[in-house]
């Protein structure tokens, strides 16, 4: 028999069910909620700064002097880097800034950097705008590559001072060469930026205030130090010198743990050899212009930028010349090996080797082994080194020997390996 239910136990049941229900459904618009996406309120965007027919796009590089920024040029239709100088700089560094684009834009060659105007915003903001280079400074490229192989060096220095020549030609120094200064493009051309801190001879160096120095602690030339009133086209070539000595190394001339230092050094300590570092990995004819031109005494260094790089494209003609040889030597062990490898079936001496014979032979593996330490002289044509011909050492004459008969003996083996060659087929 059903008992009836109590009136006040199904009022309790109705609301805890009710309890439930909203439990449940809050349960479900939490979990929802949390699943939608959250609104991010974006602040309007900012218009882009305009200077003169300049539209500023993004920011590509910052200095003691200013930053640098990619800005689209409406009037011509290109992308130019401009330069803007602080708002709020001294009267002092307005006047270098200016002075840095009206110095710039007199230059014209390809490897220097192309200033095209410049001009001062509405809000006082100075500006000048240059050609946007794509490319990299050379301190980037031994952090990322490691220290340069000398054609190539000799190749940047060369350009170098082709931008320096020209500059030093309108009476103009640069006061600041070092490999944040000088950009490589992607295509291999140098180019030298950064003219802030240039002067004109016999107008004063503007940025001498007191005990200060003017220009890289790391690259700064004797006379810069101790009388920057007496800087000139051969301070430059200081820097020069620093630069290549820090592309074949990797590392700079001098180090130190302060200013005072590394500037003594320059002053008083003798650059350490690269061979000395190296090895023969670095030629001993641009070794000697490298250490030529970190010379102490101004008037010991080359001249000007044009005796310099005379002396470098000579440098760059022997350098290609071992290269070519080089190539003729693996050319030569290529064919020899060639032959060889015939011969091994028939269980019978390669007549190549039988040809030159067991000393000559031996003559030739002597000299493929010392062909590095031959830097002077002529092998194409014969002629005998002159660091072997004049070296009185016991060890000179035999070397000397085996290099002349090698030269014959590779003859002789040219001569057997064409011989043995089949006539080419005749065209058809």
């Amino acid at each position: 028999m059903a008992h009836p239910l109590d009136p006040s136990l199904l009022g309790s049941l109705a609301l805890a069910g009710l309890a439930l229900c909203l439990a449940f459904a809050g349960w479900v618009f939490a979990y929802r909620a949390g699943m939608a996406p959250v609104a991010v309120v974006v602040p309007p965007a900012r218009p882009p700064r305009q200077l003169g027919p300049y539209t500023l796009a993004d920011k590509i590089g910052e200095g003691a002097m200013g930053e640098v920024y990619r800005a689209w040029n409406a009037a011509v239709g290109g992308w130019r880097a401009v330069k803007l100088l602080p708002r709020g700089a001294s009267e002092r560094d307005r006047r270098r800034f200016e002075q840095e684009a009206r110095l710039g834009a007199e230059l014209r060659h390809r490897n220097t950097v192309s200033i095209y105007d410049s001009g001062e915003a509405h809000d006082g903001t100075c500006y000048y705008a240059m050609e946007l280079l794509d490319g990299v400074t050379l301190h980037e490229l031994v952090e990322r590559e490691g220290r340069q192989p000398p054609a190539r060096v000799v190749r940047i220095l060369m350009q170098l001072c082709a931008a320096l020549e020209e500059a030093h030609g309108k009476g103009l120094v640069h006061r600041d060469i070092k490999p944040e200064n000088v950009l490589l493009t992607r295509d291999g051309l140098c180019k030298l930026i950064d003219f802030g801190l240039a002067e004109r001879v016999g107008e004063g160096a503007e940025g001498q205030v007191g005990d200060a120095v003017v220009g890289t602690p790391l690259y700064i030339s004797p006379e810069a130090i101790v009388a920057p009133e007496t800087v000139g086209a051969r301070s430059d070539l200081y820097g020069v010198g620093a630069v290549a000595y820090f592309l074949l190394r990797g590392a700079p001339v001098f180090h130190g743990r302060s200013v005072v230092e590394v500037c003594g050094h320059h002053l008083h300590t003798a650059p350490e050899r690269l061979s000395a570092v190296l090895g023969d990995a670095v030629p001993a004819e641009l070794e000697q212009i490298v250490l030529d031109c970190l010379a102490k005494d101004a008037a010991q260094r080359p001249a000007s930028a044009a005796e310099l790089s005379r002396r470098l494209a000579s440098c760059a003609r022997a350098l290609a010349r071992r290269r070519s040889l080089h190539a003729a030597a693996a050319v030569r062990g290529a064919r020899w090996a060639a032959v060889a490898r015939t011969a091994v079936d028939a269980r019978a001496v390669p007549p190549a080797l039988d040809a030159l014979g067991v000393a000559d032979t031996l003559a030739v593996s002597g000299v493929l082994g010392v062909a590095d330490t031959l830097r002077a002289g002529d092998a194409a044509s014969g002629a005998l080194p002159r660091e072997l011909a004049a070296t009185g050492s016991a060890l000179g004459a035999p070397l000397c020997l085996a290099f002349m008969r090698a030269q014959r003996a590779f003859e002789r083996l040219d001569a057997v390996l064409a011989a043995r060659e089949p006539p080419c087929p005749a065209a058809a």
